[in-house]
């Protein structure tokens, strides 16, 4: 409030990225009065509050239709949940603005059904951004997040939409996981086509070719990006080209293994995927399984004799948990990723690493890594 009084409402802050900049300092300074009043009840948060968020108006939605956008959004679904969570008693909430944020929430989720119900893959691509032929950083389950929020809420006994929300989480989820047309998880460690070039610092410099798992990855990608390397040579190989709106590819159709920056993910698109993917766990029976860590080891076979040029077998070994069940992909230096139970190779160098790690349907995982030479010291060759 120092600052406004001081600098104006258009110069009280400072822009450092052109992230979540869409409503200026606007929408923080709406959610920041709504968690003060709900840490402390005082009024004048409230007041502050009112004054600066309309739940209802357009002017609060990216484009006029994006509703729940950026921290207005995270505004409402604060308000609305405030007493629910047990922050705030319900008498200090007004009932009319209340009410008038459980109706903005609810039309956010219904928006992300009617999407859902109306593609044929039942992910939540906006009809608006359709129109545009627009398709850059789109997570089908981060479009879920607001059906499982709305989900949380107390519905009409003879009208109530929650069946049909699950049934459009599951098909966001499933888009997602692989139902979709050119079958490719978008979450990194995941399926039996995994993408390597993903927007990822980490992935870009450790020594494995396939990215740290749980990483979303763009679900609908308008066309290759401009690289360095090959500047626009990776767009003019789509024929038609993308660009052309004749006869070119549907966008749901549109995928590489490609650096591209229309799919990198930021942590909110991660942190609300994960939420509605948490709304579904915690409804099966998988929700009290006890965690039960697993220490994973491998062993080496190699060859009698001189090895250089000969195949070695690395084996993955998890006491009590059956392999059978599980997906085992291996990555070794110099090595394409392969998987299965067992990993044949021929290393280029006297040295090297190998890795594995196992995932089993429930989501439990084990890993293991391992340096060549020293493995190798420790086991028998084979014939």
């Amino acid at each position: 409030m120092a600052a406004l009084a001081k600098y104006g409402r258009d110069g009280a802050y400072q822009k450092l990225t052109h992230y979540g900049d869409d409503f200026m300092h606007d929408d923080e300074l709406a959610w920041a009065a709504c968690e003060l009043f709900l840490a402390t009840g005082e009024d004048a948060y409230y007041q502050k509050l009112v004054a600066w968020l309309n739940p209802s108006d357009p002017a609060i939605r990216r484009w006029g239709w994006w509703r729940m956008y950026e921290s207005y959004g995270r505004a409402i679904r604060s308000y609305v949940f405030g007493a629910r969570t047990g922050r705030v008693p319900l008498e200090r909430l007004n009932p009319i603005f209340l009410s008038r944020c459980e109706a903005e929430l609810m039309a956010a989720a219904n928006d992300q059904l009617r999407w859902a119900q109306q593609s044929a893959y039942g992910t939540s691509f906006p009809t608006e951004t359709k129109r545009v032929g627009g398709g850059g950083w789109y997570f089908s389950l981060d479009q879920a997040f607001d059906l499982a929020v709305a989900s949380a809420l107390d519905q009409p006994p003879l009208n109530d939409p929650r069946p049909q929300y699950l049934k459009a989480i599951l098909s966001n989820l499933n888009y997602e996981a692989g139902c979709n047309p050119v079958n490719i998880c978008y979450l990194t460690g995941l399926g039996w086509k995994r993408q390597s070039a993903v927007v990822h610092q980490f992935a870009m410099n450790d020594r494995r070719s396939l990215p740290p798992d749980g990483l979303p990855i763009g679900n609908i990608q308008a066309g290759f990006m401009w690289l360095d390397n090959y500047k626009e040579q990776l767009r003019t190989l789509s024929f038609p080209p993308d660009e052309s709106g004749n006869g070119s590819y549907p966008i749901y159709d549109r995928w590489a293994d490609s650096f591209n920056v229309q799919t990198e993910f930021v942590v909110v698109n991660q942190a609300r995927a994960l939420g509605a993917a948490a709304f579904l766990m915690a409804q099966t029976p998988l929700m009290s399984q006890p965690w039960r860590s697993a220490v994973a080891t491998i062993t080496l076979q190699m060859p009698r004799g001189e090895a250089r040029g000969r195949a070695w077998t690395a084996t993955l070994h998890v006491p009590d948990l059956p392999l059978s069940q599980a997906q085992v992909v291996w990555e070794a230096q110099d090595q394409p990723p392969a998987f299965g139970a067992e990993f044949s190779f021929t290393p280029k160098r006297g040295n090297g690493w190998i890795e594995a790690e196992a995932c089993w349907p429930d989501g439990r995982r084990a890993f293991a890594a391992t340096n060549l030479t020293a493995a190798a010291a420790m086991q028998v060759s084979a014939p």
